[in-house]
């Protein structure tokens, strides 16, 4: 008995001895990469976990674009590395993967985005008639074709607005309204656009325009000479040519719109042309441009000029003076035509001359019923070439004048021989100054040559007061100064108005065409007195 307990005693101390001298097994932890690039684009990519423990993770740096799954395990496995797409500069984030013996990392990088070159035609494409922003990090390249700038810069001010420039590459064409007036980019400038997160819209059914582009998005490269593409009406009219600089045969200005000035009544205008093939569609042109006074040529040809549609309508947009000058070939008719698009013209009281165009396709002779006061030249002609009548300056102060110019036809195929258009001269308006009072708001006033003072008065409840007064030089067509009073019957607050008009005791010949105030986004000039401080 006392034996087998022994037996058992020593059988256990030998299995206690022997676990004793048994090593426990070390732990393994490793990953089959130790760095993991993504593009710019977002992904997922794998890692492969080889362990014999169990294990935890940490996203150490960068969680805020990189996620891994899962966050722990036991033994060998897989991790998903997700990142989100990177809209900016490369970066870098870290994981590290540990267990109570073991610590392994892994460095993650995410590149920036690829640089894109679009044609403009890739740029076009994505529009797709809803407003869509460009995601990723696009550049076209194309040249300035518009010029817009304000006329002291250079440009022909034709546009509505300044924020406005039109590029092409040569295939294709878009607008771009920028962020600010663009005072910088010249018509012939070769330009880099940037164009990632830059929104594609269209206004009022008008052209396709990359809206609110910084000007700091377009980079200048060089320059070069624009080529117009030659296109018929009828290709205008499809729109596939727009915002390019076009060149567009056998069209005329409308009958209707023969003689006007590219602007008319210091509004923005659209003078009607149409083709041979009988399209029709408008030169448009904004009531700042540098030529707005300038009469629309008479002849057919060719004109050139900017694509655009604006609510349907397809225009041209003249980039430069010499767009028109291919209009001067003979007015195309299919039958014998002989008239006059406007038979009454008011003309200023001063010396002056301007141009009148018939609507016609035979041979002519004019004649002037004051010849001496309302000359004409050339007495005779053919088609619509253009005849200019010079008139002296009136020397009534209160009466106006008329003439009658005379055009007459011997074509047998004409039935009224004769048309007329009747000119009258509105009396001459001679720059008289008031009488200056001792108003305690005036300077000192010297007589001047050249110069007048000027006063104005209004109502204020029922009593006539002094309203404002200044010292106008009329050579250069500005006020030195202007004064007005101030007290509280005549003091308010509201809104001003920047429509404006002629002085009515001021000669029109002195004062400036100036309708509206004018200026860059930030500055508005013109005003002379605050309107809006003086209500009553």
């Amino acid at each position: 008995m006392q034996l087998r307990k022994i037996s058992r005693v020593l059988m256990v101390l030998a299995f206690f001895i022997a676990s004793c001298s048994e090593k426990p097994e070390p732990q393994t932890l490793s990953l089959d990469k130790a760095q993991v690039t993504f593009n710019a684009s977002a992904a997922d990519q794998l890692i492969q976990v080889t362990a014999n423990c169990s294990w935890s993770l940490a996203v150490t740096e960068g969680s805020d674009w990189l996620s891994v799954t899962p966050l722990q395990g036991q033994g060998s496995g897989t991790l998903t590395l997700t990142a989100k797409a990177n809209t900016g500069a490369d970066r870098t984030a870290a994981i590290k993967i540990y267990s109570a013996e073991k610590e392994v990392r892994v460095t993650v990088i995410q590149k920036e985005q690829e640089i894109l070159y679009w044609t403009v035609s890739q740029l076009r494409a994505l529009y797709k008639g809803v407003n869509v922003t460009v995601t990723e990090k696009v550049v076209v390249k194309a040249t300035v074709i518009s010029n817009y700038l304000k006329s002291d810069n250079g440009g022909l001010n034709n546009y509505t607005s300044l924020k406005a420039m039109v590029v092409s590459d040569g295939v294709a064409g878009i607008q771009l309204y920028c962020a600010e007036d663009n005072t910088t980019f010249r018509q012939g400038d070769k330009v880099e656009i940037q164009l990632k997160d830059q929104s594609l819209s269209v206004y009022n059914n008008g052209p396709l325009q990359v809206n609110g582009i910084p000007l700091a998005n377009i980079t200048k490269t060089g320059t070069e000479t624009l080529v117009a593409k030659e296109i018929s009406a009828a290709g205008l009219l499809t729109g596939n040519y727009e915002s390019m600089y076009v060149a567009i045969p056998s069209v005329q200005v409308a009958d209707q719109d023969l003689n006007k000035s590219f602007v008319t009544e210091s509004a923005h205008t659209s003078i009607a042309m149409v083709a041979k093939t009988k399209e029709t569609f408008d030169i448009f042109s904004s009531r700042y441009s540098s030529f707005k006074d300038i009469t629309v040529p008479s002849g057919s040809g060719v004109l050139k000029g900017i694509a655009s549609v604006y609510n349907r309508r397809y225009q041209i947009s003249i980039a430069m003076v010499s767009d028109w000058e291919g209009l001067t070939d003979e007015r195309f008719y299919t039958e014998p035509t002989f008239a006059l698009p406007s038979t009454e013209k008011e003309v200023p009281g001063e010396a002056g001359q301007f141009t009148v165009s018939l609507a016609a396709n035979v041979t002519w002779t004019v004649a002037s019923s004051d010849p001496d006061n309302f000359a004409v030249s050339p007495a005779s002609g053919s088609g619509s070439a253009p005849v200019t009548v010079t008139y002296t300056q009136n020397p009534s102060l209160s009466g106006s004048r008329t003439a009658d110019i005379v055009f007459s036809t011997t074509d047998t195929d004409v039935l009224q021989k004769t048309v007329t258009l009747h000119i009258t001269q509105s009396p001459f308006e001679a720059l008289v100054s008031d009488p200056v009072h001792a108003w305690m708001e005036l300077p000192v006033v010297l007589e001047q040559e050249a110069f007048a003072y000027i006063s104005h008065m209004t109502s204020v409840k029922g009593k006539s007061v002094r309203n404002y007064a200044f010292w106008y030089d009329s050579q250069n067509r500005l006020s030195h100064w202007v004064a007005y009073p101030l007290y509280r019957e005549i003091m308010g607050s509201g809104s001003r108005t920047d429509s404006w008009n002629y002085n009515p005791k001021v000669p029109k010949r002195y004062q400036p065409v100036l309708f509206y105030s004018f200026g860059s986004s930030n500055y508005d000039r013109g005003h002379q007195l605050p309107s809006a401080d003086r209500l009553y």
